[in-house]
């Protein structure tokens, strides 16, 4: 799991709290920053994950790369 993925699960967290407090109180302001910063984690966390998935896919075929040269 990289920086990206767990930084923006955190900040997406971070967002449906702002945004449930929002809701509470009645304050607007709070509820469409929670809104954009939730929005805002998903995509980073989106991107992580992308990169993750991007890093096991080039280690897999670098791996297979040593083994067909190994043989």
């Amino acid at each position: 799991m990289n920086t990206n993925r767990s930084s923006g699960a955190a900040r997406e967290f971070t967002g449906r709290l702002k945004l449930a407090a929002g809701r509470i109180t009645g304050d607007r302001r709070l509820q469409i920053e929670g809104a954009m910063e939730r929005f805002a984690g998903g995509a980073q966390a989106a991107l992580g994950r992308i990169q993750d998935r991007l890093t096991s896919n080039l280690l897999a075929r670098r791996t297979s790369d040593v083994r067909k040269l190994e043989t």
